[in-house]
């Protein structure tokens, strides 16, 4: 649409002057009934599409999923392992895969934590499998070491670190927690991979607080209304 500001009226017009007045036209974001028509049709196909995927791929996971139960069920006893909790750790690693991260409009930050969330669940299903206990000696503080170090990265790397400053300043402590809590528990007989990231942990809150407090403060109340 186009609008001649001399005679007020809008125009379909392909002309850049006004039939009327001959004056200049001016575009305009308004939309004829046609163009919201056609514009509402294909919003409805586009959701109808995505409906009938969604059902579709829940209807293949259940059937995945189930039959991998019954299957397992069946041979159990000549194979007494439950395998079929990785395949269900892996359809809930598709679902989050799909739905958080390739299809939706999610923060880069959101999208790493449900990457996590998924990869973690195939983790401690195959670790429950395999009876062990190399989840927690050697994953889990090999996962935290590559967060911290990646948040740190990002940090020193990037111009927006004031939008996230706050967000990765709680993910180091929730990170030292964790490994210090496996450490004095003693659920960590290794040691190693935890004391490691309890330093590089330590060594992020102290720089954020040192180099980035004004930063971090004002992230903090614009997220956290403190």
């Amino acid at each position: 649409m186009k609008h001649c500001n001399k005679c007020n009226i809008d125009t379909d017009s392909k002309q850049k002057y006004c039939p009327l007045c001959y004056n200049d036209l001016e575009e305009t974001n308004q939309k004829t009934n046609s163009e919201f028509y056609l514009t509402r049709t294909s919003s409805d196909k586009t959701l109808k599409t995505r409906y009938f995927i969604f059902k579709l791929f829940l209807f293949l996971t259940i059937s995945i999923a189930g039959v991998c139960f019954f299957i397992n069920f069946l041979t159990y006893d000549n194979s007494p392992v439950w395998w079929c909790l990785v395949v269900m750790a892996s359809l809930v690693y598709v679902w989050i895969l799909v739905g958080h991260n390739i299809l939706s409009d999610r923060s880069m930050f959101e999208k790493i934590f449900f990457q996590f969330v998924g990869i973690l669940a195939i983790l401690l299903s195959s670790n429950l499998i395999a009876g062990g206990d190399w989840l927690i000696k050697y994953v889990l503080p090999s996962i935290a070491i590559t967060a911290a170090t990646v948040m740190i990265m990002i940090t020193l790397i990037t111009k927006k670190r004031a939008n996230f400053i706050s967000t990765f300043f709680v993910v180091y402590v929730l990170l030292f927690i964790l490994s210090l809590v496996m450490v004095l528990a003693k659920f960590d007989t290794f040691k190693l991979l935890n004391q490691i990231n309890l330093c590089l942990c330590a060594l992020a809150i102290f720089g954020t607080l040192v180099f980035g407090f004004k930063t971090l403060r004002a992230d903090a109340s614009r997220k956290f209304h403190i």
